[in-house]
């Protein structure tokens, strides 16, 4: 699986859009962590499970 991962407290909602749609183009993952490492590490872990992540 491939996975697109953006890290920060501040995106830009039109790059976000645009990084969004070409990881659906392309069927990669997109995750949005703002906080921590361990934030990551969880939704990485849901990933693995097929649970989805938000």
């Amino acid at each position: 699986m491939t996975a697109l991962i953006v890290g920060g407290d501040y995106v830009n909602h039109n790059l976000a859009i645009t990084w969004k749609r070409q990881a659906r183009r392309s069927g990669a993952a997109m995750l949005f962590c703002r906080h921590s490492a361990n934030e990551l590490r969880q939704k990485l872990d849901a990933m693995a499970s097929g649970i989805p992540v938000r």
